[in-house]
């Protein structure tokens, strides 16, 4: 007990929640040291308590032990997918301040999310309760989002048109598995003058090479470098058409052309 704080605060830091939980009880200093604003955490939880950092479901505890940290909470992870509505409105009280990070994966009673202006990363993929109206406003609730995986909602155009229309600049965007979007809505979000993303995964979704085709008078997103289109019947020159652009493709190589032309273009794709 008589380590310097600093140490004691670093030591902390490496802690499962319910550990640290459990451990800032011991005494006064241990108290102090667990509710220092330099300590950042991840809480993984379920509907029924904050699990361990092995998820395996021992040493639970209730989602209100939350509240002794507040304000240092920064990444929230629900990974057995069981979290609700009620559950999850009762948090934002003590975390949604400092979150910078919120993985909701396959939640399926989660319909809304307040604005969380830290917010840097959210995954809400497989979420079905989430509206294309809510969706499209992600960029206006999460001003400094960075990160958004979307794979499997009900995205749609409409979604898509009102997140072209709010200023963001996005490292990674995942469509994947988004049934409800076509080449025009995704035209309308990558030749945004507002919107811009670096990294867009369309693997398994409805759209194809047309929606990166330009046209008139319109550019692609020039922060734009790597498109993942996994599932696709996109063709060896299709992709490096791309390439040319400075964009890399990840795609399903078995759906290209396999003549001896098509096997030169993919080589030169990948390794461009």
């Amino acid at each position: 007990m008589d380590l310097p704080t600093e140490i004691l605060v670093l030591i902390f830091q490496k802690c499962p929640l319910p550990g640290l939980y459990i451990a800032s009880r011991a005494c006064r200093k241990w108290r102090s040291c667990s509710r220092s604003r330099l300590l950042r955490l991840t809480a993984h939880i379920t509907r029924k308590g904050i699990l361990p950092d092995d998820r395996t479901g021992r040493h639970v505890l209730p989602l209100k032990a939350l509240s002794a940290f507040s304000g240092q909470l920064s990444r929230l992870i629900a990974p057995w997918g069981d979290m609700d509505q009620h559950a999850l409105d009762g948090l934002w009280r003590w975390c949604g301040a400092s979150l910078q990070d919120l993985d909701l994966s396959t939640s399926h009673r989660i319909s809304n999310l307040p604005a969380m202006p830290l917010l840097r990363s959210l995954n809400i993929s497989r979420c079905f309760g989430f509206s294309p109206e809510w969706i499209g406003r992600i960029p206006e609730l999460f001003p400094n989002l960075q990160r958004l995986d979307l794979s499997g909602t009900h995205t749609s155009d409409k979604s898509l048109a009102m997140m072209a229309g709010a200023p963001a600049v996005y490292a990674f965007l995942s469509l994947s598995h988004c049934l409800n979007i076509t080449d025009q809505g995704l035209r309308v979000l990558i030749k945004s003058a507002t919107f811009s993303v670096a990294h867009l995964d369309i693997s398994f979704s409805s759209v194809s090479f047309e929606a990166f085709c330009e046209g008139e008078g319109e550019q692609l997103d020039p922060r734009l470098c790597r498109i993942v289109a996994r599932g696709s019947d996109w063709t060896g020159r299709q992709c490096t058409a791309l390439g040319s652009k400075g964009i890399r493709v990840d795609a399903d190589w078995k759906l290209w052309d396999d003549s001896e032309e098509g096997v030169r273009i993919w080589l030169q794709a990948i390794c461009s």
